[in-house]
């Protein structure tokens, strides 16, 4: 036996305990979730929670968690997915950092608010797309490969929506290419093509270096420049979507063009003055929209999730790498401490969305819940056309983590049709207009009975200002004490 075949042997054999205990505990009852969970859910959330739990108690340096979760580490794409890279220039002017350097300046309450000002760089990312067979392309002379495989993807599709992406990972871990799988899966329900954005990761690069790329990307699919693989896309036709962190980005996003839009800023985008209209609809699976990490359920529902809960993953101490600690130090990989609470930091802080396209939002019985059901009521109470959907005993981005599971085709299904309806492409089947409605999900028979948006929680707004406010003092006066006593 080799020495890779022995170390993963090794490794095997030290989680058979806790896979015999799960087993033996669900298929005797003794486990609190076996009346809402089958066996594979039960063995793979607890495999999770088991591996992050194990992790935290000794976990490695930022930089290589970070890189175990990169592209390098990815297998080869699956043969049904279109995956075609292209990088998006920088425009030659610097008036899309301007117009959201100044929305961050005009939206922040707080004066002591700092943050970095990031580059403008070029954007990478991936076309990605359902294909039912990928055959041979053909390169012609002088063409390049990229534009013949974007040519031979849209002639299977047409004229379809097109999803702007941008994935999860807490914003400092994965890529596109740790997505292909689910983003292919929701091109295949919406039939349509998504731009997967290859956006900076935190530490190294903090906010709002993320949401930069993001606007790029948007301008670039509105207003292509010379060589670009797509023609202009009407914002009629593009969908944002986004997982847990790329959820957060993406009410970011839409609330910093929301901003754009009560200023009335036009942005001088290579070479001409644009407008930046909004998209037509909006979309978050178990989006991450407060950074502060204050609501009741982030404790409460550890049953149900794989994720860690603050009280455990606070007491997390990162060796030391080249991208963290930072300096100067702050507690978050994501942003400047004061920062935490910005409206395009927390979308949970942003008070006012009137004018937000038709959202779409799925959530579980997770740590993010209440979060979610705060946010939604909220959009629904300013006349925001919000259709969600709440699965019950399920953990956070169950779609993606448990692939296998009936309520993952559920999801996707419902997600996909929500952007067929709001671009109303829907190769010949019927679009449903999009109003305000919740569905509940019951676990295991998938029973689905309506929610009142309007009525999702039973925390006014003030104390849900009062908890994100306290919370984000905790968690600085906690890491002046760590810093104090790490000095002596």
């Amino acid at each position: 036996m080799g020495d890779s075949a022995f170390a993963a042997a090794k490794a095997f054999a030290a989680h058979v305990p806790f896979a015999v205990k799960t087993a033996f505990c669900h298929a005797t009852s003794l486990s609190p979730t076996a009346s809402k969970w089958d066996f594979r859910t039960e063995m793979t959330v607890n495999f999770i929670r088991h591996v992050l739990q194990k992790e935290m108690s000794r976990p490695h340096s930022i930089s290589k968690i970070q890189r175990s979760t990169m592209r390098a580490s990815i297998p080869p794409s699956h043969p049904h997915s279109w995956i075609i890279a292209e990088t998006f220039p920088t425009p030659e002017e610097d008036d899309i950092r301007q117009a959201l350097l100044d929305a961050i300046r005009d939206l922040k309450s707080n004066e002591e608010t700092t943050f970095s000002e990031p580059e403008l760089k070029p954007t990478e990312g991936e076309w990605t797309a359902y294909t039912k067979y990928k055959g041979t392309v053909h390169v012609a002379d002088g063409q390049r490969r990229e534009a013949a495989e974007f040519g031979a993807m849209m002639d299977e599709l047409g004229r379809c929506p097109t999803i702007l992406y941008l994935h999860g990972g807490a914003h400092y871990l994965m890529d596109p290419a740790s997505h292909r799988t689910n983003v292919s899966r929701l091109t295949r329900f919406a039939g349509g093509r998504a731009f997967s954005v290859r956006y900076r990761l935190s530490p190294q690069n903090p906010f709002p270096a993320s949401l930069l790329d993001a606007l790029l990307a948007y301008l670039t699919l509105l207003y292509p420049p010379d060589g670009s693989l797509h023609t202009p896309i009407p914002a009629s036709e593009i969908v944002f979507a986004g997982d847990s962190a790329g959820g957060m980005l993406v009410f970011a996003l839409t609330q910093l063009l929301l901003q754009l839009q009560k200023a009335s800023r036009r942005i001088t985008f290579n070479g001409r003055e644009v407008e930046v209209p909004l998209p037509a609809g909006v979309t978050g699976n178990s989006p991450f929209l407060d950074v502060t990490s204050s609501m009741p359920s982030m404790e409460a529902n550890t049953m149900y999730d794989y994720l860690p809960p603050p009280s455990v993953s606070a007491e997390a101490e990162y060796p030391p790498c080249d991208v963290w600690p930072t300096d100067p130090p702050r507690v978050l990989f994501y942003c400047n401490d004061d920062a935490m609470m910005h409206p395009l930091v927390s979308p949970l802080a942003a008070t006012n969305w009137e004018g937000c396209p038709p959202a779409y939002v799925v959530f579980g019985q997770e740590l993010l819940e209440d979060e979610n059901r705060v946010f939604l009521r909220r959009l629904a109470r300013q006349g925001v056309k919000v259709r969600f959907e709440y699965f019950e005993a399920m953990p956070h981005c169950f779609a993606l983590a448990l692939e296998k599971h009936p309520a993952a085709r559920v999801c996707f299904e419902s997600w996909g049709q929500f952007v067929c309806d709001v671009t109303k492409i829907t190769h010949g089947h019927s679009a449903r207009e999009v109003e305000t409605e919740g569905i509940f999900v019951a676990a295991k028979s998938l029973e689905r009975t309506p929610m009142d948006a309007s009525s999702l929680s039973g925390l006014s707004e003030g104390e849900v200002g009062q908890r994100m406010l306290n919370s984000q003092r905790n968690k600085m006066q906690r890491f002046q004490k760590l810093r104090f006593h790490s000095r002596l």
